[in-house]
C-alpha cells in the first residue's frame, strides 16, 4: 500500500492536473426554425436575425464572432482571432456545384438556396456551422480560426481530409462511420473567401460527452461509455504505415513522398486505392511553431521510430532558436528551456530501444488520433450506447507515429497517485470534506484509465504493452516535449528526466548508465525553479487554459464580483471575502 499524507497527495494530485490536457464542452445553440442565429455572450442568449440576400447586413458580423469564453488578458484580439467569416453567398455556389446523390451538379438556372445557419459548436481551432438547404439536405461547415500559419491550416485541412478518407475506406468498415466529405479547400481561394470543409451532417445523433462523467459512483457506468473509444481506438492501430508523419491525398505531397506507398500491403490492394494517399509531413502543432519553409525535413515524414523520436528534440531546439533570435520572449527563460531541451537531445536517442521494449510491434508506424475523445464520439440520440453505432468527427489533430508513443487519450489519462478505493487511505474518515472529495476524484480517474486499457486489451492486445508502466515512464519525456502549455514547461521535462535518472536502475532495471547527467548547481536550480512554477500555476486563475474562461462561468464569476475589469480592459481575479 502507498504512503499517505495530506501535502503528498495535493502535490501529485496537482501535478496530474497541469499534465493533464484540457478538453471543453461544446456549447450547442439550437435552431428552433430560426433563419440565421447566434448567442451574445455578453447579455445571455440572444436570437440574432440577418438576411441571407444582403451581404452587408451588419446582423450578419454576430454570427461570425467569437462567443464561447472570455480572456481575462487580451480578450478582444483573441476573440478577433476567431472570427469564422464567410461568403453566404459563396457556400451557396459551392453546394450548387455538388453532385446531388450522384446526378450532375444542379443545373446553372435552379435556384438553389440556404434556408438555415446554425452555429453548433466553437472548438479549439474551427468553427462548426450545420447549414440547411431548401432541398432539405444538411451539411456540416467546418471553418479553421486564424490561429497560427495559413501554411499550417493549409496542411492541416489537407491531411484531416485525406485521413477521413482513408479511415472511412480502410479502417470503418461497420466499427463507426465518418462523415463524407463533400467540398474542401485549404487555401481561402474559392468562393466562400476562406478554408473549409464541406461534409455530412448526422442528424439526431448526440456527442458521447453528453453520457459521460469521469466521476460516476458505477464503474460500470463509466466503462460502458469508455468502451465505444476503446473500439473506436483499436481499429484504428489496425492499419500498419511504411513512414511517420501525417496522411495526405497523394497530389499533395512532393514528388519524393509521392514515390512511396502510404501502408503495408498497398502494393495488393486496388490500384486506385494503393495509388490514394501518402505520407508527408506531420501535422503536430510542435512542428509548426516556427518560419521553416513546407518542405523542410525537420517535419518528416521519417523512416523509422527513432529518427521521429529524435525529431521531437531537434525541432523543440530549432524552435527555441528563433525565439532567441527574435528577441520577444524573456531571454532567460528561452535559455534555461534550450538547456533543457538540450539535455532531452541526449536523452531521446537512448530512450526507448528495441532490445530494451522486447516489442518491435510497437515501434510500428500507426494511427494516433489526437482528439480520440467522447465530444468526437457520436452515438444515436434514440438508443442505448451498448446498442448504438458509432460516428467519429474531427480529425484534425492526427498523425502517424510509432504505436507506443501514442498513448491513453486524453480525457481517461491520469498521472498521479494510483488509488483504487478508499481503504487505500488511512484514516480516510478524518479527512476534510475537500480532502475527501479529492480521493474520490484520483480513485475515478485511476480506475478510469486502468478501464481503458483493460478493455482495449481485449481488443488489441498485440499493443497493451505500450501501457506498461515501464514503456509509459520512458515515452513521457517524448509526451512532454511535443506538449508544452508555457515555455516554462520545461521544467516539467527536466523534472521528469531527474526522476527517471533517479529510478534508472532500482526501479526500471536498467543495467546501461542514464545518458544525461546534472551538476549539483543544475539540480538545485531545478528543485527552485520548478517549486517556483509549481506555486505560480496554483495561485494563477485559469492557469491550465492560459487565462481563457467557458462564457458561461465568466458570466457567473463577474456577476458575483469575482472577476473585476480594469481600465486597459482585462479583467483580474477578485478573491471572495472572508467572513
Amino acid at each position: 500500500m502507498q504512503s499517505w499524507n495530506s501535502q503528498s497527495f495535493l502535490s501529485s494530485h496537482f501535478t496530474m492536473l497541469r499534465y493533464a490536457c484540457k478538453r471543453a464542452v461544446p456549447r450547442l445553440n439550437a435552431a428552433s426554425g430560426l433563419r440565421f442565429q447566434s448567442s451574445k455572450p455578453a447579455d445571455g442568449p440572444e436570437t440574432v436575425f440577418t438576411s441571407l440576400n444582403e451581404e452587408n447586413d451588419p446582423n450578419r458580423d454576430a454570427f461570425f464572432k467569437y462567443t464561447w469564453g472570455t480572456w481575462l488578458k487580451n480578450n478582444e484580439a483573441e476573440r478577433a482571432k476567431r472570427e469564422t467569416r464567410f461568403s453566404i453567398e459563396g457556400l451557396a455556389e459551392v453546394i450548387k456545384s455538388l453532385p446531388q446523390s450522384g446526378k450532375a451538379p444542379i443545373e446553372a438556372e435552379t435556384e438553389i438556396k440556404v434556408t438555415q445557419l446554425a452555429s453548433l459548436h466553437e472548438g479549439k481551432h474551427h468553427r462548426v456551422y450545420r447549414v440547411d438547404v431548401d432541398d432539405g439536405k444538411q451539411y456540416v461547415l467546418r471553418i479553421p480560426y486564424g490561429l497560427g500559419s495559413e501554411l499550417f491550416r493549409k496542411k492541416r485541412i489537407q491531411s484531416e481530409v485525406a485521413t477521413m478518407d482513408f479511415v472511412r475506406e480502410k479502417v470503418a468498415n461497420n466499427k463507426f462511420i465518418v462523415p463524407e466529405v463533400y467540398s474542401w479547400n485549404a487555401t481561402v481561394d474559392n468562393p466562400l473567401d476562406t478554408q473549409y470543409t464541406l461534409m455530412d451532417y448526422f442528424a439526431g445523433r448526440d456527442t458521447l460527452m453528453k453520457h459521460w462523467n469521469p466521476v460516476a459512483q458505477e464503474m460500470t457506468e463509466r466503462a460502458a461509455k469508455i468502451k465505444p473509444v476503446v473500439d473506436i481506438y483499436s481499429a484504428l492501430l489496425q492499419p500498419e504505415f511504411t513512414r511517420y508523419g501525417s496522411l495526405y491525398f497523394t497530389e499533395d505531397v512532393s514528388s519524393k513522398d509521392a514515390s512511396v506507398l502510404a501502408y503495408k500491403g498497398a502494393e495488393n490492394d486496388k490500384k486506385e486505392l494503393a495509388d490514394r494517399w501518402r505520407i508527408g509531413p506531420t501535422t503536430e502543432s510542435r512542428f509548426w511553431k516556427n518560419s521553416l519553409p513546407e518542405d523542410s525535413p525537420l517535419r518528416g515524414p521519417w523512416e523509422t521510430a527513432e529518427e521521429y523520436i529524435e525529431a521531437t528534440a531537434a525541432i523543440n531546439l530549432h524552435n527555441l532558436a528563433e525565439l532567441a533570435k527574435n528577441g520577444d520572449r524573456n531571454p532567460a527563460v528561452v535559455a534555461a528551456a534550450t538547456a533543457t531541451y538540450e539535455k532531452y537531445q541526449q536523452l531521446a536517442s537512448q530512450l526507448l530501444l528495441r532490445p530494451e521494449v522486447e516489442n518491435d510491434n510497437l515501434f510500428s508506424a500507426r494511427m494516433g488520433f489526437g482528439d480520440l475523445h467522447p465530444i468526437n464520439v457520436l452515438v444515436e440520440g434514440q438508443k442505448d450506447i451498448a446498442e448504438s453505432s458509432l460516428a467519429l468527427v474531427d480529425f484534425e489533430n492526427t498523425s502517424i507515429k510509432p504505436a507506443l508513443l501514442i498513448g491513453t487519450p486524453d480525457y481517461v489519462r491520469y498521472g498521479g497517485l494510483k488509488l483504487f478505493k478508499t481503504e487505500d487511505i488511512p484514516n480516510y474518515d478524518q479527512l476534510s470534506d475537500q480532502e475527501k472529495a479529492q480521493v474520490n476524484y484520483m480513485i475515478a480517474q485511476t480506475q478510469n484509465a486502468f478501464t481503458f486499457e483493460f478493455l482495449l486489451n481485449n481488443e488489441a492486445p498485440e499493443f497493451i504493452n505500450s501501457f506498461s508502466p515501464r514503456v509509459k515512464r520512458l515515452s513521457e519525456p517524448v509526451r512532454l516535449a511535443l506538449n508544452p502549455l508555457y515555455l516554462e514547461d520545461h521544467l516539467d521535462l527536466s523534472e521528469e528526466m531527474i526522476k527517471l535518472q533517479q529510478d534508472w536502475t532500482p526501479i526500471m532495471g536498467m543495467e546501461r548508465e542514464f545518458p544525461v547527467h546534472w551538476t549539483n548547481e543544475e539540480y538545485e536550480k531545478q528543485a527552485k525553479d520548478f517549486a517556483e512554477w509549481n506555486q505560480k500555476a496554483m495561485s494563477t486563475p485559469f492557469f491550465q487554459t492560459k487565462g481563457w474562461v467557458p462564457q458561461d462561468m465568466f458570466e457567473q464569476l463577474f456577476g458575483n464580483g469575482l472577476l473585476d475589469k480594469t481600465e486597459s480592459g482585462d479583467y483580474v481575479y477578485v478573491p471572495p471575502k472572508k467572513e
